[in-house]
């Protein structure tokens, strides 16, 4: 007997007691990636299959085992001023990061190697009597007056603008010669009168603003 049916999908056979026998084929061909059918034209077909699953956030494969998988997908683009996710609908997406520290007086930039750097704002004054410095709440630098005074009553305290800070000692002459001129740190010139000796009892003494202590012989 001829159980031939001409259908690729079946598999003929007989069997004594039942005769002609027409199974389904058996199209598996044990590989999980492939979907597996049979058609009256060509028989088994083991198309792949599709594991796309419609999410740009994973990476879709397939294991001849254990079949589709997901995974996710890593947005790293190796710069440090981008901030790396990944959108359902877009993949990866690279947002530039802020570097703003708040603070007005600092550049703030970023290198993509290192990351966000804040560099302080160096500001530089006209001449040596000033001080620049920045203003933390304009970011604008502006120049402060260098305090001169070195605490010393001795010294006459000012600013040159090519050479600093001068202190040029006092000159407490008070072009009087019956003065003893000195300084004293703390006061500043002291002119204490001198004290004419008289050696002599037939002679006056007296002290002349121009020559000091004269004697003048008593008539």
């Amino acid at each position: 007997m001829n159980c031939n049916d001409n259908n690729p999908c079946t598999d003929d056979s007989c069997k004594p007691w039942k005769g002609c026998l027409h199974d389904d084929t058996n199209c598996d061909d044990r590989n999980a990636c492939t979907d597996d059918s049979c058609t009256l034209t060509q028989g088994c077909v083991h198309l792949p299959t599709n594991c796309d699953d419609g999410n740009a956030c994973t990476l879709d494969s397939c294991d001849k085992r254990t079949g589709c998988a997901h995974a996710p997908v890593v947005c790293n683009d190796n710069n440090l001023c981008t901030q790396d996710a990944c959108v359902k609908g877009k993949g990866c997406v690279f947002t530039v990061v802020s570097c703003d520290d708040g603070k007005a007086c600092t550049l703030d930039t970023c290198c993509p190697e290192t990351g966000c750097a804040h560099m302080p704002l160096i500001c530089h004054s006209g001449d040596a009597c000033h001080a620049s410095a920045c203003n933390e709440h304009t970011g604008r630098c502006e120049d402060d007056a260098i305090p001169c005074d070195d605490g010393d009553a001795c010294t006459v305290d000012a600013c040159d603008p090519s050479l600093g800070c001068t202190h040029t000692p006092l000159s407490c002459d008070d072009k009087n010669a019956c003065t003893e001129d000195r300084c004293d740190r703390h006061k500043g010139c002291v002119n204490t009168p001198i004290v004419c000796e008289q050696k002599d009892a037939c002679r006056s003494v007296h002290c002349d603003v121009v020559f000091g202590c004269l004697a003048t012989e008593v008539v």
